[in-house]
């Protein structure tokens, strides 16, 4: 494999194959945010014929991080790859001011400013110290309403299951990786790690498919250790209650759905069945598909 320069420039010399699949471009309009343009300006500075000026880093941190470029490139090439590393080499100075204001929040691992109200009262009734299986929220769930969270539980506890949340709930440090704050990374990281471990927890259930990316992934990049329990996602939790329990479903009216595989499960983890067959069992829904599953590299 090219190494990250060789990368860069055979990304910068491209004939656009990404350009028409960018949700950042297609909302801009913008050539400067295609995908190649990230890799042409990063490409520039490498050799240095440009320096690091604030319009261009703007251009790095307007890359979403969701790998759709590289789901069209016949060749694989992952342009979020290029502006993950051109991240990490920004100092604080050059900063878009927008991540300057909300950088202590990031790297204190609360990115979204913590707990709602909703969230602190619905978690009161499930929080534990010490369990079997640990649902982690997320710094972006636990931040929103929880609704969602309350029916959660207690579909897991009709299954057979009995599942706890943490009440201060440590970040993986998804956002603080994909921003380019390394050291900050590292910390959230080991702090999220012991803090799991300290549970005795021996299934972790990833409500968020970024979260399930990192301990998946990321960790590794970074030098964390292999965790000694076992990371799922919610879609394959589910699944397993399911098929152990065999639950009987009120027969409902019919109803024509779809379902969009997110791009944390299927272009980074590659889950794409197990949320098809949850929606299989449920007697009266008809599942349309509208695309094929992304060809994995």
């Amino acid at each position: 494999m090219p190494d990250l320069t060789e990368k860069t420039r055979l990304c910068s010399v491209c004939f656009k194959m990404c350009r028409d699949v960018c949700p950042v471009a297609g909302a801009t309009r913008r050539e400067a945010d295609s995908p190649h343009n990230r890799a042409y300006f990063a490409y520039q500075i490498m050799q240095g014929r440009e320096g690091l000026t604030p319009e261009t880093v703007s251009y790095f941190y307007r890359c979403a991080m969701c790998k759709a470029c590289r789901e069209a490139c016949e060749t694989g090439m992952d342009v979020s790859e290029i502006m993950l590393a051109s991240r990490s080499d920004i100092p604080p100075s050059l900063l878009p001011p927008e991540l300057s204001e909300k950088a202590d929040d990031i790297t204190a691992g609360k990115p979204f400013g913590g707990d709602s109200k909703k969230i602190k009262k619905v978690i009161s009734k499930s929080t534990a110290d010490t369990g079997e299986t640990l649902i982690i929220l997320g710094s972006r769930i636990r931040a929103g309403e929880g609704a969602a969270i309350k029916a959660l539980l207690s579909v897991a506890e009709k299954l057979g299951d009995s599942p706890f949340v943490l009440k201060d709930e440590p970040d993986t440090g998804h956002i603080a990786h994909f921003l380019g704050f390394r050291d900050a990374t590292r910390t959230l990281a080991k702090h999220f790690l012991a803090a799991v471990e300290k549970t005795g927890a021996s299934t972790v259930v990833f409500l968020q498919a970024e979260d399930a990316r990192m301990i998946a992934k990321e960790y590794e990049s970074i030098g964390m250790p292999t965790p000694g329990w076992k990371a799922l996602t919610l879609p394959e939790y589910l699944l397993g209650l399911l098929e152990a329990k065999k639950p009987s479903f009120a027969k409902k009216d019919p109803i024509t759905v779809t379902y969009h595989d997110p791009g944390g499960l299927g272009r980074e983890l590659r889950l794409f069945e197990a949320p098809r067959k949850i929606i299989g069992m449920v007697p009266g829904l008809s599942l349309i598909h509208i695309s094929e599953p992304t060809r994995p590299y």
